[in-house]
């Protein structure tokens, strides 16, 4: 008989793999924790975000039992998969949680963003909260680079969020989301030169590759937005591609059609956050 953790761990990786937009991570399943593994502490502040914007899409979208409205799937969606994160933190797997509770957050989002004003003030906190999820999911990787111009790039990154934060309280919503672009701006520059600057090794073009994979995932609902769509999918033809190439052992070439999927993900979440630029500044 299979015993209970591995089930809970199977049947958390069908969950993502039924949701779409690679689920698992590319090469196998969800890796147990290991050399990179989450600690204790991570994946109980994830699971907490996740559950507090889970609670403010349940109050905003209002969804009666078994609603078919889209923000009411999405919001379903995220339930599921925290619950399965709480299950993977419950057993020990702390990796697991913090990629299932990831995902949740996103559906969470995705249904507060189909069930809003993309043009009011709960569109410009959504879009402030994913740049933040962005800054803290590669600060590490940053620091740890050893690459001065990475962290410089990084460092710029929270000091426009703290400016997209102030204009957003001051009641300027246009100028926040454009302080918050930048700072995405900035954030993916700074994992492009932590990445970027060292030898293509297959072991790190793999990495390099997991960690677009991990960004791809956390923004599939800008495959929602009618103006971003068209430069989320090239992203993800990209980093298809560069799958391929890493598997027929160029890894060279990997890391460079990687970091191009990346720059088109910031291309298409620019474009998502133009989409609710329109209102203008009080």
């Amino acid at each position: 008989m299979v015993p209970t953790t591995r089930r809970i761990r199977i049947a958390a990786l069908a969950l993502c793999l039924v949701l779409g937009a690679g689920g698992a991570f590319p090469g196998g399943a969800l890796a147990p924790a290991a050399a990179h593994a989450q600690t204790l502490a991570d994946a109980q502040r994830a699971i907490e975000v996740t559950q507090s914007v889970i609670e403010r899409a349940t109050v905003a979208t209002a969804c009666a039992p078994g609603e078919t409205r889209l923000a009411c799937v999405y919001l379903a969606q995220a339930i599921s998969l925290q619950s399965s994160a709480r299950a993977s933190y419950g057993s020990g797997f702390y990796r697991d949680a913090v990629a299932l509770t990831l995902r949740a957050r996103d559906r969470a989002y995705s249904a507060l963003r189909t069930g809003q004003d993309v043009t009011g003030g709960a569109f410009v906190r959504l879009s402030i909260e994913r740049t933040d999820a962005l800054i803290e999911r590669i600060a590490a990787i940053v620091r740890e680079s050893g690459s001065e111009p990475a962290r410089r790039n990084l460092d710029l990154a929270a000091e426009l969020q703290r400016k997209a934060k102030s204009l957003a309280e001051a009641g300027r919503p246009r100028a926040a989301l454009s302080a918050t672009s930048q700072a995405r701006d900035r954030a993916f520059r700074a994992l492009r030169l932590a990445d970027g600057g060292a030898g293509a090794t297959p072991d790190r073009a793999r990495s390099v590759l997991e960690r677009t994979d991990d960004l791809l995932r956390s923004s599939t609902w800008v495959a929602d937005v009618d103006a971003a769509r068209a430069a989320f999918e090239k992203a993800r033809a990209l980093e298809e591609r560069a799958w391929g190439r890493l598997r027929a052992g160029q890894a060279g070439k990997a890391v460079e059609l990687s970091l191009s999927a990346r720059d088109q993900l910031g291309r298409a979440l620019e474009r998502a956050d133009r989409d609710g630029r329109s209102s203008p500044d009080r």
